[in-house]
């Protein structure tokens, strides 16, 4: 069996698993369209599959998707692209975008980022 060296960079098969202990999240589709609500820490152990996700909502044309953001402690830059490939492939499709409950934290990523613009935001 091979053994990491020490100072190895982890690639994403190897931190997969952390998406299940510091992430998690909800769906609930219905006539008004999509609400996810996101708890935990959207980094780049988390972004990959969800952004999976919400391409995979958006394909089936909600009235619209929001993304309850109140239940996260942590948005890395990898989180925070998969939130714009939301925005984008939302807008290519006519879907509406909205951010939810966004806490004080996402909120100054946001703006530091100069994205906050860019979308629908409910405190």
């Amino acid at each position: 069996m091979h053994e990491p060296e020490a100072d190895a960079v982890p690639t994403l098969d190897d931190v997969a698993g952390l998406a299940a202990a510091g992430f998690d999240y909800d769906v609930a589709e219905g006539p008004d369209g999509a609400v996810v609500r996101l708890r935990g820490e959207l980094d780049l152990a988390a972004a990959p599959d969800l952004q999976q996700q919400l391409l995979g909502i958006l394909a089936r044309q909600p009235a619209s998707l929001t993304l309850d953001l109140g239940g996260l402690d942590f948005l890395d830059s990898s989180g925070l692209g998969t939130l714009y490939r939301t925005r984008q492939a939302a807008e290519d499709q006519g879907v509406p975008l909205r951010l939810d409950s966004v806490p004080d934290h996402v909120r100054r990523v946001l703006d530091v980022t100069a994205m906050t613009p860019l979308f629908e935001v409910r405190s």
